[in-house]
């Protein structure tokens, strides 16, 4: 699955209740450098050495970092905490998903 940066702003958008404009804005300036038009991970040693298999799709991945994210720049919430409690979301997660490490 591909997804493109204005994808990501939007949706984590829509995760906040932010209008598109509110989010994000784009340069009319020319840039002096060629951007790639796809970044992609290469996980085969990951895959190969480690039998490493991800967890978390696009959408839990995307929901974790975006809610962390909220959080960080509007709460007052201890951080730490709310990292913590992730770790026990992503790793119960793991668990119902019997990932390997989880044994």
């Amino acid at each position: 699955m591909n997804k493109n940066v204005l994808d990501l702003i939007l949706s984590i958008g829509k995760r906040w209740n932010k209008k598109a404009d509110e989010i994000y804005f784009i340069s009319k300036n020319p840039t002096p450098f060629k951007e790639s038009n796809l970044l992609k991970l290469n996980c085969d040693k990951a895959l190969f050495y480690l039998q490493w298999e991800s967890t978390l799709d696009y959408d839990l991945t995307h929901q974790f970092v975006s809610d962390w994210y909220y959080e960080f720049y509007t709460s007052k919430i201890n951080m730490f905490d709310f990292t913590i409690s992730q770790v026990k979301k992503f790793s119960a997660i793991a668990i119902k998903k019997d990932s390997k490490w989880t044994s």
